[in-house]
């Protein structure tokens, strides 16, 4: 919508006012289109606002969720007689996707992002220019928790803690919900901003101790030290009991990745951060790095808890696109076993086709079985190799000691083998 020529204040604030309102209009079955929106925006009492026009479509209609989603309760209340809470409460919220005529539908089910925003907070335009005056407004603009849980038969509920970095002074918040039903492909929307938080809460636990940190490059079973591709991918996993720090709306309380060695850099990771499905204290990350130079690298992550407690955590990798074709380690689990046992080793060429044998001979060097396949992964990591005690004929070898040999063989032709012992056990009855 715009202008096809001049107009002044009063008519821009007269329209915008009735546009909204025409958009949002409670208890429709079918929400306006475009045009209909417009024409019942111009006043006919006011020819100042003929010249706003629509540029589009009026038959279209903006993207509704088709159903509402309705609050419940709130800390195992009535949201009408929820309680003031402060920094650190726990708040609970308990809702349902309802229809037109405010029926649950129970056929709905999906996942709910709630979004909860802090007290609105003050701003003032610029008045860059020279006939303009400054205004004040405000609005809802610090985001304090987000989050993704289930939905089911219509109904939801999830809980988090509100953090310690918020505005003190006591006001409402608003509470923001989409919601979208993965089998039917229909959505659902609502709010509720008449909960009160300020303050802090005296009951609160204290808490010293920052957020649990594991992680790991391109695969679980990355150690520190290993070696890595050029273009390494970073997986975290976070949990603290109160909630993690990552929307990045308290200063220096980001999580942040720091690389060192041959090239360095620091890296914010808020918006890489997805919090666990149905659960406020954790969640996981991912962050890829692209076209490091060879050299020995350390990756350090930092995170806080809602408390305003921090954590660290360290490894190291080595990047060597030179390097000659090695196993770095070789094990099987389980060690003895009686059933089947699985083998795996640590390469040193990620991103390469490999060619795997491994050869089990028995105690007097006599061939039992061979396996071979070719491997391709993004890590240093290979697939488990499974021998279930069986010789090359399929019959049960005998209960003893056994090697077992591993061959790995690149595109270039390099070749490499390692070798390990394990024990096979009579058969259990």
């Amino acid at each position: 919508m715009t202008t096809t020529r001049l107009a002044f204040a009063h008519s821009n604030f007269a329209v915008n006012r009735r546009v909204y309102e025409s958009m949002f209009e409670e208890n429709k079955q079918q929400m306006r289109r475009l045009g209909d929106i417009i024409r019942l925006s111009k006043n006919p009492t006011s020819t100042y606002i003929y010249n706003f026009v629509l540029l589009g479509d009026p038959a279209l209609r903006l993207s509704y969720p088709r159903y509402k989603i309705e609050i419940t309760e709130i800390n195992a209340l009535d949201p009408a007689e929820s309680d003031t809470l402060g920094a650190m409460s726990e708040l609970r919220v308990k809702g349902k996707i309802t229809g037109v005529n405010g029926q649950t539908m129970n056929d709905f089910n999906g996942f709910v992002y709630p979004k909860f925003f802090d007290k609105k907070s003050r701003f003032k335009t610029l008045a860059n220019d020279g006939a303009s005056v400054a205004a004040n407004f405000s609005y809802f603009s610090k985001l304090i928790y987000r989050g993704k849980a289930s939905v089911k038969n219509g109904l939801f509920e999830f809980n988090f803690i509100i953090p310690k970095d918020i505005a003190y002074q006591f006001g409402k918040t608003k509470l923001s919900l989409y919601a979208f039903d993965t089998i039917q492909n229909t959505d659902a929307g609502g709010y509720f901003n008449d909960l009160v938080v300020g303050g802090f809460d005296e009951n609160a636990e204290a808490d010293t101790k920052g957020p649990d940190i594991e992680m790991y490059l391109n695969e679980p079973d990355f150690q520190s030290g290993d070696y890595s591709s050029p273009n390494p991918i970073v997986y975290a996993k976070l949990y603290d009991p109160q909630g993690i720090h990552f929307l990045g709306q308290s200063i220096g309380r980001d999580i942040t990745l720091t690389l060192s060695g041959p090239q360095e850099g620091h890296f914010y990771l808020n918006e890489y951060y997805q919090p666990a499905l149905d659960a406020f204290d954790k969640g996981t990350l991912t962050f890829q790095l692209h076209n490091l130079p060879d050299g020995n690298y350390k990756l350090t992550v930092k995170a806080w808890d809602l408390h305003n407690n921090s954590s660290e955590k360290e490894i190291q990798f080595v990047i060597d696109t030179d390097a000659r074709l090695q196993i770095t380690s070789l094990k099987n689990s389980p060690n003895p076993f009686s059933g089947s046992t699985n083998i795996y080793f640590q390469h040193n060429q990620p991103n390469k086709t490999l060619g795997v044998t491994v050869d089990i001979f028995n105690q007097f060097g006599a061939h039992i079985k061979s396996m071979t396949k070719d491997l391709m992964s993004s890590g240093t990591s290979s697939l488990p190799f499974e021998w279930d005690g069986t010789n090359q004929t399929g019959y049960r070898a005998p209960a003893g000691l056994y090697v077992y040999q591993v061959s790995i063989t690149n595109e270039a032709g390099d070749r490499f083998t390692a070798g390990q012992k394990l024990i096979l056990l009579p058969v259990k009855e």
